[in-house]
């Protein structure tokens, strides 16, 4: 949870801030007063220089400060008060003048005094704390050179409190106690209770919480035996800051509520707003934002009322960690509140790293890592390192949300080392866990197992309850999926006993999940059942969208092994009840899962909608593989819930730019679409593949399978879906789907030696070892895929709608092994994302804004020369010379002129695309499949800056393709691997897709590298069908066939990459 973990995690509450330095007082000329927190009197000494009598106050606001005797000779002018989020409580003194501190020996031992304590404060409150040092070190000198036990103190405390401000809690420690034993010898009970305050939050910040929480104690007791009310309600807050630290949120908020009533009693606003604070973050903590929010936003009334700066700060600080929960656009609101009003560096570092964690939570991934990287500069700039770890471990989280999980573990680890340099246990627990968690996702439980042990050991040593839960539920996990299940079910029980011990709702969802995952197993499933709902019933308390989808998601599962035990009893009746259930459930989590996506608005970025797609895409393919085996629902109405599972994110990009519905509550395909010609032309047949999942009687043992249906070009639907088995070989276990696309590559020796050069940003996609290929798997996928609708293929175009992995498969080289024919010779072949992206493109909205485009836009080799600046490192590209004569090759044949080398720019490409006079573009440049990229020139005015070029200068992303509204029907995409992007749900990524949804109506890409004089053979052949008047398809059909043709050429590596997908176009130009 970015850097609000650390706000509600690290006390956040404002007695916090009262807390952490509590140090510095200005010896004062005070006489006490019950009504004010610093009304004075001050009385002139005849026998010193500047002798001040101060007395106490037992409200006094600084109850932790050590006071020098009434016969100290430091300051005739009294202090005033200050208080800073960041630094405590301080009564900074004003410093009448200016010191000469090189003449600084040749004063007096008193005027030494003052002076190294008046420039030691000065210093501190600039946060200078090394300078700070210095001079109450030679303070402390002086003291103890004039035996000075009162002033020793006071050197003491202050030193404490500046090592504090460098993070050297242990050297803080070592002068607090010090400070604490001359307190004890001069029965100065105001010193000690001032010395244990700091001893416990220095031990907090080492997250010794149980050494912290006695030294808490001892202050608690020291005030209720001197009468300090005001004293007692600011150490229950100290006391609840701890608390909270442990995990323990119901004490938190029973001693919050005792330090409220204190401040109300005595009519201490100012302590008011302090337990308001505690009280709203233990209330946010405890499930209870709606009164957590009321709480902090009088904290924040308050503060406006005393016209304090820095307890507003706190205030909005204290609100962004409730406002993180709910509702994004408050969090934003708040943490931009903080930019704004407050001067601290750090706390706007802290307040842009919250950002970042905002933009994350709406999608927005690239700026979630911009506002990270500005974060991070400003720690390293402050030298934090706290702050360091914090947005190290919110980079983590950001890879980890996105599914980067090599990226996140390289993070977690970089928090875990800080956390370990700077001796924070509860920040390295919280790493371990991490870690533990990215480790799990990856398989590797052993490894995991030893984070969460590590996590585990700290979190009960620390006395952090909560993290003590989250460890033995990761734990559990990992036994679990090492079958371990006894082991498991114990820490899944730890687990849930903890949680209920300090009321954590989430904490208790998770482990009454996890408990119902084990019984499952065990196939205990009316106790899994029990365990599942609760924690559904606990998800709808919380209005935890994504916790209902997953307990419902496994609810289905649940009723559907509780179906088959009924079968196997020979209870048909209760069989068939458990499976309508199990289709509830399964209908419920996705319209879960839907509302998220819905909710998700337009700010999202592309990239996440796919990855929130992906997260529930199975539970589409359980309901499809129940209405398979059950045979509850014709094939029309199963297509339909397949389609669902197609292409979400591109078609709400495309509903929004053509102005379509966009209502989730309504559909936008009907079976009536399927039986008519909204989505093909007359003479099309459609193939349509589509993953499923039917459980097995073994729990966790799922069947997958590949459901074929066809509508061919009468309209009638087939479905095909016997094989309910993972496409393999009978003889090769390890032979998945994924496995086998990779050997029908090997066997066109796509590896294989070609001259060709490297168009892409990084490695090549398909890096094979050689091992010798027996078998044509070309025709093995002929025979999976093609031969069992093979006479239904009807129609002199076939549409291909592919699924997940099956978007790599070259359709186009399949061979029947019966004929010895491909596939791509007797009918042309595109592909489509999905019947609804296909029936938004024959939408005369989209039709219409194509209006009368005409013209090309060749782009081949744009100028790379020099250095630029690439994620953040300086980077060298090649000029590519084969592009630009592919690029001046194809232009030849359509007549036009090229844009090649200097005259590539951005800008002027950018221009271009938005206009009317392009109908075709075609990209001969290096370029990125996985994140759409492709290296252009800059403009020349930039290079004569003499400036290295950043990527704003040159690369065009997938982000502005997407913004400039393109009007191209055709976009060519001459790049190495340019069509093979990381197979998703979607299918098409990479920067095929990216052009698609810009709003070109088609993309030709290609699938791996192909020999550079192949690729400019193949597109002249492939232009002069289109300059013809030739459809798309039927050009790339034709190109092929001319490349087979050639000897050089005849083998599927030189011409089977290239593809088409969307509609089939004609072009002017």
């Amino acid at each position: 949870m970015a850097i609000i973990e650390q706000i509600s995690y690290e006390c956040t509450k404002t007695a916090a801030f009262s807390s952490w330095l509590k140090c510095i007082l200005a010896p004062t000329t005070t006489e006490p007063s019950t009504t004010t927190e610093a009304s004075t009197t001050t009385e002139p000494s005849t026998t010193t220089e500047a002798s001040t009598t101060t007395q106490p106050s037992t409200t006094t606001e600084a109850s932790t400060i050590t006071q020098p005797s009434t016969t100290t000779k430091i300051l005739p002018e009294m202090s005033h008060y200050h208080m800073d989020p960041e630094m405590g409580n301080i009564h900074a003194i004003k410093i009448p003048h200016e010191e000469d501190i090189g003449s600084f020996r040749s004063y007096s031992k008193t005027r030494q005094a003052k002076t190294a304590f008046n420039h030691g404060v000065k210093f501190y409150r600039n946060r200078d704390f090394p300078a700070a040092i210095k001079h109450f070190e030679d303070y402390r000198d002086i003291a103890t050179k004039t035996s000075n036990e009162e002033q020793k103190q006071l050197a003491c405390t202050n030193l404490g409190c500046s090592y504090y401000g460098l993070g050297k809690y242990e050297k803080a420690i070592e002068y607090h106690k010090i400070s604490l034993k001359i307190a004890k010898q001069r029965a100065d009970k105001f010193g000690e209770r001032c010395a244990y305050t700091n001893l416990g939050v220095a031990h907090e910040q080492l997250a010794r919480l149980k050494e912290a929480l006695e030294y808490h104690e001892e202050s608690l007791r020291i005030v209720k035996d001197i009468g300090d009310k005001k004293g007692e309600g600011m150490c229950y807050c100290d006391i609840s800051n701890v608390l909270f630290k442990m995990g323990n949120l119901q004490k938190a908020f029973e001693y919050a509520q005792d330090a409220l009533d204190i401040a109300v009693e005595i009519g201490d606003i100012r302590g008011e707003g302090r337990a308001l604070g505690s009280l709203g973050n233990a209330s946010n903590m405890l499930g209870k934002p709606e009164d957590a929010e009321k709480k902090l936003l009088r904290q924040l009334h308050i503060a406006w009322e005393l016209s304090d700066s820095y307890s507003e700060i706190a205030a909005y600080r204290d609100l962004a960690g409730s406002h993180f929960t709910r509702g994004k656009p408050r969090f934003e609101r708040t943490n931009h509140k903080l930019l704004e009003i407050s001067k601290n560096k750090h706390i706007k570092a802290e307040a842009t790293s919250n950002l970042g964690s905002n933009c994350l939570s709406y999608g927005q991934f690239n700026k979630a890592i911009e506002h990270q990287q500005r974060a991070l500069a400003a720690a390293k700039e402050l030298g934090d390192r706290r702050l360091e770890g914090t947005v190290k471990r919110n980079f983590g989280m950001c890879y980890q949300h996105v599914g980067k999980h090599t990226a996140a573990k390289s993070y977690f680890t970089e928090f875990l080392q800080i956390a370990k340099e700077i001796e924070d246990k509860i920040a390295e627990a919280d790493a371990h866990q991490r870690l533990g968690d990215i480790c799990y996702i990856q398989g590797k439980e052993d490894e995991a197992i030893k984070h969460y042990e590590s996590s585990l050991k700290i979190a009960e040593s620390t006395g952090c309850k909560q993290q003590e839960a989250r460890a033995f539920g990761g734990l559990g996990k990992c036994y679990e999926r090492k079958e371990k299940y006894e082991d498991a079910m114990k820490n899944h029980e730890k687990d849930l006993e903890i949680s209920l011990e300090i009321k954590d709702k989430v904490g208790e969802s998770r482990a009454r999940q996890n408990k119902g995952d084990v019984f499952l197993f065990g196939k205990k499933y009316d106790k899994a059942q029990k365990q599942f709902q609760r924690s559904l019933q606990i998800a709808k308390e919380l209005d935890d969208k994504q916790g209902e989808a997953v307990t419902c998601l496994t609810l289905g599962i649940c009723c559907h092994h509780l179906s088959m035990q009924f079968k196997e009893a020979v209870d048909e009746a209760n069989a068939l009840a458990a499976m309508k259930q199990s289709e509830d459930y399964f209908l419920e989590s996705i319209k879960c899962n839907e509302w998220l996506f819905h909710n998700l608005g337009e700010e999202f970025e592309d990239a996440f909608k796919v990855s929130i797609v992906d997260t529930y895409i199975h539970t589409y393919q359980l309901l499809i593989g129940k209405y398979i085996a059950t045979d509850e629902t014709g094939p029309e109405e199963t297509l339909l819930v397949s389609e669902k599972t197609r292409g979400r994110a591109l078609e709400d990009l495309l509903k929004q730019k053509y102005g379509l519905q966009r209502n989730p509550s309504k559909d936008f395909l009907f079976p009536s679409d399927i039986k008519g010609e909204v989505l093909l032309p007359q003479s099309s047949c459609l193939l349509f593949y589509s993953k499923f999942l039917i459980p097995r009687s073994k729990p966790g043992d799922i069947i997958s399978g590949i459901g074929t249906w066809v509508l061919d070009s009468e309209r009638k639907t087939h479905f095909d879906g016997k094989k309910i088995t993972e496409l393999s070989l009978a003889d090769d276990k390890d032979s998945t789907l994924d496995t086998l696309v990779d050997k029908a590559y090997k066997t066109m020796s796509v590896r294989g030696a070609t001259e060709c050069e490297d168009r892409s940003m990084g490695r090549n996609a398909y890096d094979f070892k050689e091992e010798e290929i027996e078998e044509d798997y070309l025709e093995v996928l002929y025979d999976a895929l093609i031969t069992p609708v093979e006479d239904k293929l009807t129609g002199d175009e076939i549409i291909i709608i592919p699924d997940g992995p099956l978007f790599k498969v070259p359709f186009s080289a399949l061979r029947n092994p019966r004929t010895n024919n491909y596939l791509s010779e007797n009918k042309p072949i595109r592909l489509a994302p999905s019947l609804t992206t296909l029936k938004i493109l024959r939408e005369p909205n989209s039709i219409k804004s194509r209006g009368q485009v005409k013209g090309a836009l060749i782009i081949g080799d744009p100028d790379v020369t020099g250095e630029r600046m690439y994620k953040g490192e300086k980077r060298n590209f090649a000029s590519l010379p084969n592009a630009r004569k592919e690029a001046k090759s194809i232009a030849k044949v359509l007549g036009v002129t090229p844009l090649t080398g200097p005259q590539a720019t951005k800008q002027t490409i950018k221009t271009r695309l938005r206009t009317r006079d392009v109908a075709v573009v075609h990209f001969a440049a290096h370029g990125d499949a996985e994140r759409g990229e492709i290296v252009l020139s800059p403009d020349i005015d930039q290079l004569e800056a003499g400036r290295v070029p950043d990527e704003n200068d040159y690369l065009l992303t997938i982000n502005e393709v997407q913004e400039i509204g393109l009007r191209a029907k055709l976009v060519v995409l001459s790049c190495c691997h340019s069509g093979r992007g990381e197979i998703k749900s979607e299918g098409v990524v990479g920067m095929s897709r990216a052009f698609f949804a810009a709003g070109a109506l088609a993309v030709v890409a290609s699938l791996w590298a192909v020999d550079d004089l192949g690729t400019r053979v193949f597109m002249e052949k492939f232009y002069g069908h289109l300059k013809r008047g030739e459809k798309a398809s039927v050009s790339l059909q034709q190109a092929m066939k001319e490349m087979r043709d050639i000897e050089r050429y005849s083998r599927p590596m030189y011409w089977a990459p290239f593809f088409l997908i969307g509609e089939d176009v004609t072009i002017d130009v």
